[in-house]
């Protein structure tokens, strides 16, 4: 009889042992998960913002440097047209929001917004999304911009309405 108690306090003890088990196993299983879960929302509240040079500038900072960029008396150049005889335009290196005026009888709408060294935005530097709003013959797109990586030069600032595939492109200096 006793070794049929010690075998019994034996199963026992390792079922305890097993049930113990599952238990850490289950409350580990529960952190990591609401971890998983928390770190998931911080990212969303706080965006780490990227310092590839090709990052898109969705989120702007509390004190973006705003600038207004006035397109009505530049020519709409579509595609790889001669360069238009207008002095560029001029943005400095930061983290910027823009207020653009397109040219006349723009139309309102999504539009991307791409700074790159090419007319077909084959090397694009930066890219965002914006929308405009049209009043009369004017469009005025809002939007920011992350030059923080940009080196310094000449560049095209070129603009998209969603649906239209095809960029108007202005010439812009990165200060």
């Amino acid at each position: 009889m006793p070794r049929l108690l010690r075998l019994r306090a034996s199963r026992q003890a390792a079922r305890a042992l097993h049930e113990r088990i599952a238990r850490v196993t289950a409350l580990a299983v529960a952190c990591l998960v609401g971890g998983f879960l928390a770190a998931t929302y911080w990212y969303r509240v706080h965006p780490i913002p990227s310092r590839d040079s090709g990052s898109v500038a969705v989120r702007s900072p509390l004190n973006p440097i705003e600038r207004r960029l006035d397109l009505t008396n530049y020519p709409t150049t579509r595609g790889s047209g001669d360069e238009p005889a207008k002095p560029p335009l001029v943005l400095p290196a930061g983290m910027l929001h823009v207020n653009v005026i397109l040219p006349p009888f723009s139309e309102a709408g999504n539009y991307r917004v791409v700074i790159a060294h090419d007319r077909e935005a084959k090397t694009a530097v930066v890219c965002a999304n914006g929308i405009a709003t049209a009043k009369g013959h004017t469009a005025n797109l809002d939007v920011a911009l992350d030059l923080r990586g940009v080196k310094p030069g000449d560049y095209f600032l070129l603009t998209e309405l969603e649906g239209q595939y095809d960029f108007y492109s202005y010439p812009l200096k990165v200060e």
